[in-house]
């Protein structure tokens, strides 16, 4: 007999794989190893100017609040009060560069074994005849990448690769977000709205009443003229990148509030960017609380503190969905 291809198929070629009657108590379906999950950076770190942006929005943010406009706008206050801002705002550093390097080195794609093909080979025709519900998502075939891919996953043609359980491909990080990094750039996108809105917040403050208050023209405030004056030694470095902050910082706050909400609402109803865009029938019979801890692990909001990933692991290997179905 054989297994119908599952319909949350969208991106990458498949075909209806025969299934063979197997006992599904002698199955067993291992997680990759963490180096096979692990990509260093060196190895691609995407498009240059994503990992430009991040990490001078990241360190200018944090060179020009330290210096210039958290002592300028809690000069009021005493020496300790400032000393403990100054760490907090070291710790939202600290957050947006760790989930961003977690978030490009942690790569969600399918890997075959080497230490036993022969297993392997069949792991989709297996798994197929575990049921016979036609509603059950299935294992499909890439005939690009040659290889059964799990349900859920599906071809990135930008990386080319098949990616497990593929939320969407980030340009601006230049990196698929799956099932092994969806945790750190949700977690990212928090750490940059926060970030960015108070960075933008002080900077905005600071430029009031040291420059606009100098100049008396917001004319003055416009990128290209303060770089026109930088250039011609009118004004310092400082004051152009303070000014270049408060542009990149508004624009921060703007993809981060897209970001964060669009995973925020499928990570909640235990869905995927792909299955919303691509209007996937798939039906969720977990709660918001499943499906959290699906994506990071036990006591999920813990990687809001700290990247939990190696105490808190997910559960499971992103290749069973017993909670989701077809509609």
């Amino acid at each position: 007999m054989e297994a119908e291809v599952g319909p949350e198929e969208g991106g990458s070629p498949s075909q209806v794989l025969p299934v063979e009657p197997t006992d599904s108590r002698d199955l067993k379906v291992v997680e990759l190893p963490l180096t096979w999950r692990l990509r260093w950076p060196w190895r691609g770190l995407g498009p240059l100017g994503g990992d430009i942006f991040y990490m001078y929005v990241a360190n200018v943010f944090l060179y020009t609040s330290l210096k210039y406009t958290l002592p300028y706008y809690f000069s009021d206050y005493d020496g300790w009060t400032v000393y403990y801002i100054k760490v907090a705002i070291t710790y939202v550093y600290i957050n947006i560069v760790t989930n961003w390097l977690c978030t490009k080195c942690y790569t969600s794609f399918i890997r075959v074994t080497r230490d036993r093909p022969d297993k392997e080979e069949d792991i989709a025709i297996r798994l197929n005849a575990e049921g016979n519900d036609k509603k059950q998502l299935k294992w499909r075939f890439c005939d690009i990448c040659e290889m059964n891919i799990p349900p859920r996953a599906h071809h990135c043609k930008v990386c080319k690769r098949c990616v497990l359980k593929r939320d969407h491909h980030c340009f601006v990080l230049g990196v698929c977000i799956g099932y092994w990094n969806q945790r750190f750039f949700f977690v990212l996108s928090f750490w940059m709205l926060v970030g960015c809105t108070l960075g933008e917040f002080f900077t905005c403050i600071y430029l009031k009443d040291n420059i606009l208050e100098l100049s008396g023209s917001y004319f003055d405030l416009f990128f290209p003229v303060t770089l026109y004056s930088w250039v011609c030694g009118y004004v310092s470095l400082d004051v152009v990148l303070t000014v270049s902050m408060a542009y990149l910082l508004f624009l921060g706050i703007l993809r981060s509030i897209n970001f964060f909400n669009v995973q925020l609402l499928v990570i909640t109803n235990g869905k995927t960017s792909h299955e919303e865009w691509k209007h996937v029938p798939v039906r969720v019979r977990t709660g918001v609380s499943d499906n959290l801890h699906s994506v990071f692990g036990p006591f999920w909001a813990l990687n809001f503190l700290f990247p939990a990933h190696i105490l808190f692991q997910q559960p499971g290997d992103g290749t069973r969905w017993d909670g989701v179905s077809i509609s």
